[in-house]
């Protein structure tokens, strides 16, 4: 037994608490007229005796965990497909832009070959079926 509880696998509830608070302040015996500031002070005193208490937050943690590893899981997975419908919406567009502008750039072999023919510089029409 440490500081009252059983180590064996249990964690300590708030009625432990209160029991261990009630056996530090020595108020089993209180008459019926105490017993309501009684409680009140061994109220505060076993709130802050879980507080101090690593097991009490161990088990916090150990029931929590699994919450925010699905919520961290979930976030993750709703961030990636953003990120993918982004880069639909935005990076591959501009990557089509960029490759049409590439097509019709300033040519200089092809202004220079159109020069030495005598032909004028225009940029030659791709629509074939007019």
């Amino acid at each position: 037994m440490t500081n009252g509880f059983s180590i064996a696998g249990a964690s300590p509830t708030y009625s432990d608490y209160m029991k261990q608070a009630f056996s530090m302040l020595g108020l089993e015996d209180l008459p019926k007229d105490q017993r309501l500031f009684g409680t009140f002070a061994a109220s505060n005193l076993a709130t802050q005796l879980m507080n101090q208490d690593p097991a009490y937050h161990q088990s916090l943690i150990s029931m929590y965990e699994p919450i925010f590893q699905k919520r961290g899981e979930t976030a993750m997975k709703y961030g990636l497909i953003a990120n993918a419908a982004g880069s639909m919406l935005k990076d591959v567009p501009a990557a089509f832009g960029r490759a049409q502008q590439a097509q019709f750039a300033y040519d200089q072999e092809r202004f220079d070959a159109l020069r030495r023919l005598g032909t004028p510089a225009q940029i030659p029409n791709r629509n074939y079926f007019r």
